[in-house]
């Protein structure tokens, strides 16, 4: 399987790479949040379920299964506080299968295809999902090393929508967005399994400051406050936490 190019990183158009918690833990990310990520999210649901949502989740068990198995005494999970349900959703149906298969926490956790640039693909996923507990939106939505694959399939214009769409159906969103470097590299890698390499990225305008022009959409034409950054990963990518202000509720319609 190694050798095989359709297993090779590059060949992973849309960043739905094979075991990719293997060569990327999700310690990587977990040990970055402080004690008191989860009780700042608890305190804007109130008494309900607390909800999120991973987009690229990959096969999920890695992160979202370490979010409901808390350490011994560890009261800064969201396993400690209250219900906490998650919906993980990756493009790759093979992922998601894996996922399914291999889900530890099946009253808790659910994992679904979803292909999110679609538009009544995602109504009827996250719609119905939210639906079941009786929310308006996740409270809290992790975007991890999402937005750069996104970008490169859809452009300037569709990670401008990419982020008002992920907006409007979350309270919190806890971004880890790829640098321009990252770009570099995923060219790189195609380039060196003989593909042509992704067909809009020679067309980007957002490219050196892509960090930026994330954050000023999420700011200033999302109306999403930055709380704050974690840190970098050991990859270098940093992990920024927002919030919603002046929750509208409900769908897409209502986003800036």
């Amino acid at each position: 399987m190694a050798t095989d190019p359709e297993f090779q990183p590059g060949a992973a158009p849309f960043g739905n790479f094979i075991n990719y918690y293997s060569f990327n833990p999700p310690e990587n990310r977990l040990r970055l949040l402080p004690a008191e990520f989860y009780t700042i999210i608890k305190r804007y649901s109130a008494d309900r379920p607390l909800l999120g949502l991973d987009i690229g989740c990959n096969t999920g068990v890695g992160l979202l299964c370490r979010l409901l198995t808390p350490p011994d005494g560890d009261s800064s999970t969201p396993a400690s506080h209250t219900d906490f349900h998650l919906l993980g959703c990756d493009i790759d149906s093979v992922l998601i299968q894996r996922a399914v298969e291999n889900n530890s926490h099946p009253a808790h956790l659910t994992f679904q295809t979803l292909d999110y640039m679609d538009t009544e693909q995602r109504q009827e996923t996250l719609g119905s999902y939210l639906q079941r507990f009786g929310h308006a939106k996740f409270d809290v939505t992790f975007c991890f090393s999402v937005t750069m694959w996104i970008h490169l399939q859809n452009g300037d214009s569709g990670l401008m929508d990419f982020l008002r769409s992920v907006s409007s159906w979350t309270r919190f969103l806890l971004l880890e967005p790829q640098p321009w470097k990252c770009y570099r590299s995923a060219g790189r890698r195609l380039r060196k399994l003989g593909r042509d390499e992704f067909p809009r990225l020679k067309t980007l305008r957002i490219r050196g400051d892509v960090e930026r022009e994330i954050d000023r959409c999420l700011t200033e034409g999302c109306g999403m406050t930055r709380v704050g950054g974690f840190g970098e990963t050991q990859w270098g990518r940093k992990l920024v936490l927002y919030r919603i202000g002046g929750d509208t509720g409900g769908t897409e319609t209502g986003a800036v």
